[in-house]
């Protein structure tokens, strides 16, 4: 690219630079080179652009629009208690079905996350035939440090009946054992998204972990002041987890996964 533009400048000085833009998704690096003759004398100067794309922040993304669980790392199922429905679909074609009738936890599991100090997750969650009785709490994700085979439990979304009315919590355990919840939150019939904010202390003293859980895209709770700078998040699990009384019996869809590191998902 040439161009031929003026100076303006005092006596005996030349003082001048090499505006520029670079298209955004053009990485590399970009050097525009310029000369000025002024009285005989020539200056030379160039400027220097590095163009780097933002980095995406998404962790894993899945609604089931592949008719199975080959996006997740594994799943859990009692015969085929665990299934990819239509009948199961939020938005798409498919969504998980969960069948509870006995005990056995029933999951996926998703590995992506690695060594996370902050984990954002959104699912969106219908009780649909499931009932319970008042009384009865079970928990439906959960996000872990660790492996599959020695997981520890960091972070958790808790579904209970309660007078008669379904209500959701969600919980994180501090760098000791000691847990804290967030209020339990009324769960309207039907399609709900969840989702949570989970982060880790900045370091050593900071005591700065929190939580944050919204229902519907309205943001119902947020925990703080948490000493968990020690905590990382390695993988998660999604689906009908352990805590279910012999009562619990029924039929829950999951659908439209997606977790990310920093940026609000949102419904």
């Amino acid at each position: 690219m040439y161009s031929n533009s003026i100076v303006t400048t005092d006596p005996g000085h030349v003082g001048w630079g090499l505006p520029g833009t670079v298209q955004s998704g053009l990485d590399g690096t970009y050097t525009w080179y310029g000369s000025v003759l002024y009285q005989g004398t020539l200056s030379e100067a160039s400027s220097t652009y590095t163009v780097t794309t933002a980095t995406d922040d998404t962790i894993f993304v899945d609604g089931f629009e592949s008719g199975n669980f080959s996006a997740w790392t594994s799943n859990t199922s009692d015969g085929s208690d665990l299934s990819v429905t239509t009948a199961a679909k939020y938005a798409g074609n498919h969504g998980m079905q969960a069948l509870i009738d006995d005990k056995l936890p029933i999951f996926v599991s998703d590995g992506t996350p690695n060594v996370e100090p902050r984990y954002r997750a959104r699912f969106y969650f219908n009780r649909n035939t499931v009932s319970m009785v008042n009384g009865n709490a079970h928990f439906i994700f959960k996000g872990f440090a660790g492996t599959d085979a020695s997981p520890v439990e960091l972070l958790r979304v808790e579904v209970r009946r309660s007078s008669n009315i379904y209500q959701l919590r969600a919980s994180l355990v501090n760098d000791g054992t000691a847990w804290t919840h967030t209020a339990w939150v009324n769960l309207p019939d039907g399609w709900n998204s969840i989702e949570v904010d989970w982060r880790a202390a900045s370091g050593v003293g900071a005591n700065n972990g929190g939580l944050t859980l919204w229902i519907g895209g309205v943001q119902k709770a947020n925990i703080t002041n948490i000493d968990n700078d020690t905590r990382r998040i390695d993988f998660v699990r999604l689906g009908a987890l352990n805590g279910i009384d012999p009562e619990i019996q029924g039929t829950y869809y999951f659908d439209a996964f997606e977790s990310r590191r920093q940026t609000y998902i949102g419904p």
